[in-house]
Formats: C-alpha cells, sequence, structure tokens
C-alpha cells in the first residue's frame, strides 16, 4: 500500500482532510472513523491512517456528509463535524505525528538504548539490539550499513542522540568538505569542544573583522533591513512527499533536551543563510550552515543552551562571508522568530535543510544522521516542552564581551581611522 500526501486543516467547525489520490475513482474510495478520533481512508494502491488530536461528531462515521473529488488535480477533500464547536485540534501541520502504523508503538528511539530493529515485532534480545539501525533506504545507500548502535565506544558516537558511529570510515578524502571535525569517528566527545574553540581562535581574522564593520553601511546594512516572511501555511507537495516519506519510529523523551539545544544553534545557521541570501538559498548554503553550526561542524552536543548559542555567535564571526556582530544579534532574533512561530514553522525550516543538504554532493551524509531524524522528532516533542523552550530563547542574551576577541576595541579602531567616534 501507499501512503498519499495529505494535509490537515480546521475551522471552529470541522476538519478538513486532503488527500492526493490521482488516477482513481472516487465512488471506490471507502472511508471509516473508528473510536471517534481515528480516520482510515482506502483506495488501490493507497491506504491512509491517521489518529486525530479531537474527537469527530459521530455522524460522520457513516461517511463524510461533505467531500470532494477534483479529477484534474488528484485531490479528495474531506470536511469532517468537530464533536464539539470550537475545540481546537492542536498539531494539524505535524503529518508524521498523526500517521498511524501498526508497530509505531515499538519503534521508539533514544539514550536509554531501549532498541527495537525496525520490522521487528518483539522486543529482542541484547544482541539484536547492537543490530544495524535500519531507518529506510535513503539511510542506508548513505552510510552502507556504517551506523550501528553497539555499546562500546559510546563516547565517540554522534548524530542525533547520538545514534551513529562509523560513519565517516572510508570518507577521508572528503571529510574537510563535509565538516571540520578532523576525525569524527575517533575524537571522544569529550574533546570536541575544546579542539572546536582553539580552532575558532586561530581561524578568527581581525581584518575580515574590520573590513565588514568599516563597510556597515554598503554591504550589511541591507542584510540587516531584510525582512524574512516565516512561513506558516500549509506544506506544499513536495514538503508533503518529504514528510509521507520518513521513517516511521519515534524517540523516547530523554532525547529532548540535548535535541533542542543542538536544534538552537542548527537553526541559528540556517537563519544566517537565510538573512545573507535575502531568502533565496545557493549552492553555497548547505557549507554556511555547516561551519556556523558547532553541532553539524563538529559533531557535538550541548546540555545548556547558553554554550549552544555562544558556540554557533562565535563561528558566525570566523567563517562565513558577512562577520559583524550586530548581523549575528540580527539572526538571533529570526531564530526566536522560528520559533515563535512553532513546531509546523520549524519542521518546514529542517525540510528545507534536508533538501538542501540531500542536493550536495558531499554533505548529504548530515542529513542522514541529523535532519531526517530531527523532521521525525519535532513531530512528536510535547507542546508545553517546546514552549518552555521557545520562553527560555526569548531569555537568551549575549554581549561583545562574551566573545574572546575584543571587538570593542576593533570597532573603536576603525571608527577612528574614519574619523568618527565609537558610540557609548
Amino acid at each position: 500500500m501507499i501512503t498519499p500526501l495529505f494535509r490537515c486543516d480546521q475551522t471552529a467547525e470541522a476538519v478538513e482532510i486532503s488527500v492526493k489520490l490521482p488516477y482513481i475513482r472516487a465512488k471506490d474510495v471507502e472511508f471509516q472513523i473508528d473510536d471517534g478520533c481515528e480516520v482510515m481512508i482506502y483506495v488501490k494502491p493507497y491506504f491512509l491512517r491517521l489518529r486525530l488530536p479531537g474527537e469527530i461528531d459521530p455522524d460522520e462515521a457513516d461517511g463524510p456528509t461533505d467531500a470532494s473529488y477534483d479529477l484534474e488535480s488528484g485531490w479528495l477533500r474531506l470536511k469532517l463535524r468537530k464533536a464539539r464547536v470550537g475545540q481546537e485540534f492542536p498539531g494539524l501541520e505535524l503529518l508524521s505525528r498523526l500517521l498511524v502504523s501498526s508497530s509505531q508503538k515499538d519503534k521508539r528511539l533514544g539514550q536509554s538504548r531501549r532498541i527495537q530493529v525496525l520490522g521487528s515485532t518483539s522486543e529482542g534480545t541484547e544482541a539484536e539490539e547492537e543490530e544495524e539501525v535500519h531507518t529506510g533506504d535513503n539511510e542506508n545507500d548513505v552510510i552502507n550499513g556504517l551506523a550501528r548502535l553497539g555499546l562500546q565506544d559510546s563516547h565517540k558516537r554522534y548524530g542525533f542522540a547520538e545514534r551513529y558511529s562509523r560513519v565517516f570510515e572510508g570518507r577521508q578524502e572528503d571529510l574537510s568538505e563535509i565538516l571540520e571535525n578532523p576525525d569524527p569517528d575517533e575524537i571522544p566527545r569529550g574533546e570536541r569542544s575544546a579542539m572546536r574553540e582553539l580552532r575558532e581562535l586561530a581561524r578568527f581574522s581581525e581584518d575580515h573583522y574590520c573590513a565588514d564593520f568599516a563597510e556597515t553601511e554598503e554591504v550589511v546594512k541591507p542584510l540587516l533591513e531584510f525582512q524574512d516572511e516565516v512561513s506558516s501555511g500549509s506544506f506544499d507537495d513536495d514538503e508533503l512527499r518529504m514528510l509521507v516519506t520518513l521513517p516511521g519510529y519515534s524517540f523516547f523523551p530523554d532525547v529532548d533536551n540535548v535535541a533542542l539545544n543542538d536544534l538552537a544553534n542548527i537553526l541559528f545557521a540556517y537563519c544566517y543563510d537565510r538573512r545573507t541570501t535575502l531568502g533565496e538559498s545557493t549552492v553555497e548554503s548547505s557549507w554556511t550552515i555547516t561551519m556556523i553550526s558547532p553541532t553539524l561542524a563538529w559533531l557535538e552536543s550541548f546540555s545548556r543552551l547558553e554554550t549552544s548559542l555562544v558556540a554557533a555567535f562565535r563561528r558566525s564571526l570566523v567563517y562565513p562571508l558577512y562577520r559583524h556582530f550586530s548581523l549575528s544579534q540580527k539572526v538571533l532574533e529570526d531564530c526566536r522568530q522560528l520559533f515563535r512561530a512553532g513546531p509546523g514553522t520549524v519542521l518546514r525550516a529542517l525540510l528545507h535543510m534536508k533538501s538542501m543538504f540531500e542536493s550536495s554532493e558531499s554533505r548529504f551524509v548530515l542529513s542522514t544522521i541529523f535532519l531526517i531524524d530531527y523532521c521525525i522528532w519535532i513531530q512528536g516533542l510535547s507542546d508545553s516542552l517546546f514552549k518552555s523552550f521557545t520562553n527560555e530563547m526569548e531569555e537568551f542574551k549575549i554581549e561583545k564581551s562574551e566573545m574572546p576577541w575584543d571587538l570593542v576595541e576593533l570597532e573603536r579602531q576603525v571608527l577612528e581611522a574614519g574619523g568618527r567616534s565609537p558610540a557609548h
């Protein structure tokens, strides 16, 4: 059976489900509602089973009273009345959260190592827990079975929830094109931060920073004034296609805190690219995002939001084309805005990055070990934890004094050289 593209919207009175079913006869569609909230739609070769976050009017169980099929576009549209008018159905934009599979409760991953190989119907033995994690054909093609969940060398693991190891074996020739970590399969997690910071200190260019500061009006100001539109509408067909083809597993809550902290620096890097390309990604965008994000560039995980964002802030002054403290502050506000817009908007950004990285000849592997899992995880994250983290993002502040370079002095020298007095 094929899982079709679909989307869900709502009004105060009804839930509207749109399903892409090309080349079918509308009269062949079978429809069923179980337990008031589980909706099943079947017509060969398509099958869709959704669990809605609220109950449907029982009168709809015999078939939707409002349904239409567009022969030209192939979209079937159903309008199902809510059992309680005015009830808000949360998370309808998080499509993977709505999808139901017969074994989805068994397919949960996390740092607790309660792992089951996908496709297994039993809890499995300890030996089975060390087998290759199968997360879809795409991942198998990418890493050729190198990502394993054995407990040995756990301090050298990386990727989302530290699920991966030995992914980069045999890739030394193009490793520098993928990330900055010089030996990701051997450098343990405890050494990554110190090595990263030493590299940043060595790579920082006072001349580059001063030149960008001197060109604030001519070069940086248009970037500061750019108004990016945060899209919170329905997913387009390409996004829907990515969503319905994501692997069918979820994660235990023990990964949530670190995953959110790491996500903050990844989205900071994404927002930097959005702002500096005026909303139009380029062939260099995956490089920019990787080099600004310490999680992507060094496979580093963070237990605190502050250290995650400070690290991304530092890197935004070392590696990309435009290095300007005020620009990075603006990017931080863009990042906050993404979180304010909700998990659906964050998911859209992750899907955009996933598509971007999978188009890269070398950095596609970062989609495999981070972005695919993030697209799945964000849809299962509790709303309360997401809101709490968004509030923490709002409270985060950073000053020039927190950078390891004397930015105030560098800017003062530029202003004096231009005959201007430093601002106080």
